[in-house]
């Protein structure tokens, strides 16, 4: 079961860290004023991806700050994310990197003419933030990939080994040399490596 949820939580990871890369390309290529609801919907997913593991999930693992081993530049940035996620981007409580402005015109006389209303979203800001995201994504990752991960494995082979009908499970499995291992690409391989440099 450990296996299991750290699988799915380094699986996400990877999708938001493929996104993040997707919105910097797009960003990059000046697309950015074209479509920027494509820009912010990649990039809230990242987020969302990224947090939801610090959040409560019934049932599943929940990572906690201690996960930084007292890095506080990295919890600092950590915080904002989830106060991003949470307070902008679930919950409209804080206007944290958008923002609804109104915009009154008045006559000389001071009659109202007109009521405007502007939404905004400052990008500009948030290039900083995909960065940031990406190389906590990537510190997350590694951790799980690194230290949990084959810890998790090891645990669950000694475990499936002390089972009394463990030999049965290979008696019809194929020789090595014969399984095939696919080659089709997956929708979020996109070539940004982990240890990329952007």
């Amino acid at each position: 079961n450990r296996f299991h949820n750290y699988e799915a939580i380094r699986y996400d990871l990877r999708k938001a860290h493929n996104l993040l890369g997707e919105v910097i390309r797009f960003q990059s290529q000046e697309k950015l004023l074209a479509s920027p609801f494509l820009f912010s919907a990649g990039w809230f997913h990242a987020v969302i991806l990224y947090a939801r593991w610090f959040k409560a999930t019934e049932k599943r693992p929940r990572l906690d700050d201690d996960f930084f081993d007292n890095r506080t530049d990295l919890l600092e940035k950590h915080k904002y994310f989830i106060d991003v996620r949470d307070k902008y981007i679930a919950h409209y409580e804080k206007e944290i990197i958008g923002k609804m402005e109104l915009y009154l015109t008045f006559s000389l006389e001071g009659e109202l003419l007109e009521l405007s209303p502007l939404g905004l979203e400052v990008y500009v800001q948030s290039k900083h933030d995909l960065y940031d995201l990406s190389k906590l994504i990537e510190f997350v990752y590694n951790k799980i990939n690194n230290k949990l991960l084959p810890k998790f494995k090891r645990e669950l082979i000694e475990y499936m080994k002390n089972k009394p009908e463990f030999n049965k499970l290979f008696e019809k499995a194929e020789l090595a040399e014969n399984v095939k291992e696919s080659k089709v690409p997956t929708p979020y391989d996109y070539e940004i490596g982990f240890n990329a440099i952007y």
